[in-house]
């Protein structure tokens, strides 16, 4: 007898557009589980160049695909991670539970879009309400990550030999940090080219993600989160 599968929402969009926000509110209203689908949160031991915590504090809601890798192992790709996604869903069944899976990376959404012999979820994408200043939120999040301890963090990466790993590599946070303590730029410049970097990726990003017709966009403001869900509940 085969396991009834439970409803699967994706919830994916830009960098602090609140999807973490409104993925653990989703999993709390359906009495849902939330399966991880950032790459660098897979990895174990980047605590604050990555953002994890926000997640990890949804303690209250069981999470899946969180720090499972070490930093020198490979990233899944997209067929790796739908199938091992699948398989967390699979076991959700027989307790006709929510699944909220939070996506980022393109090539994930991509190939979770296409049809495929495993699951097919329901994909919501976050906009920011028009009034939002990105490049302005993207200095106070990077100010808020230096005062956590990003430099510090980055130096202790080094010293173990990550530096060559797939966090420390693709990280737009990392990468200008490890050049300000390989003294190639200062800690402003660093800043600064952070900040740009995050502005030309996000963009990069959201002009792929208008070719997947697939996902139903909403407009999404972090003060009326309650207007969010109701409004994603009514979709699917």
């Amino acid at each position: 007898m085969s396991l009834k599968i439970p409803k699967v929402l994706v919830i994916t969009g830009p960098t602090s557009t609140g999807k973490t926000q409104v993925s653990y509110e989703l999993a709390r209203k359906q009495k849902g589980e939330v399966i991880n689908g950032d790459k660098f949160f897979f990895y174990k031991e980047f605590e604050v160049g990555t953002g994890i915590q926000d997640s990890l504090e949804n303690t209250d809601v069981k999470q899946h695909l969180y720090q499972i890798l070490h930093p020198t192992d490979n990233v899944p790709d997209a067929i790796e991670y739908i199938h091992t996604s699948a398989k967390i869903i699979n076991s959700m069944g027989d307790k006709n539970r929510f699944a909220v899976m939070e996506v980022y990376p393109f090539s994930y959404i991509k190939k979770l879009a296409e049809n495929n012999t495993e699951f097919k979820p329901a994909i919501i994408g976050l906009r920011p309400t028009s009034h939002i200043n990105f490049k302005e939120k993207v200095e106070q999040r990077l100010q808020a990550l230096i005062e956590a301890g990003l430099v510090e963090e980055t130096e202790e990466m080094l010293d173990k030999d990550y530096r060559n790993t797939y966090v420390m590599q693709n990280s737009f946070v990392y990468g200008p940090i490890i050049e300000y303590l390989d003294g190639v730029l200062s800690l402003d410049q660093a800043k600064d080219k952070i900040v740009s970097l995050f502005l030309e990726r996000e963009q990069e990003a959201s002009n792929k993600f208008q070719t997947i017709p697939e996902i139903k966009w909403i407009a999404h403001d972090k003060s009326k989160l309650p207007t969010t869900i109701r409004k994603i509940l009514n979709w699917v």
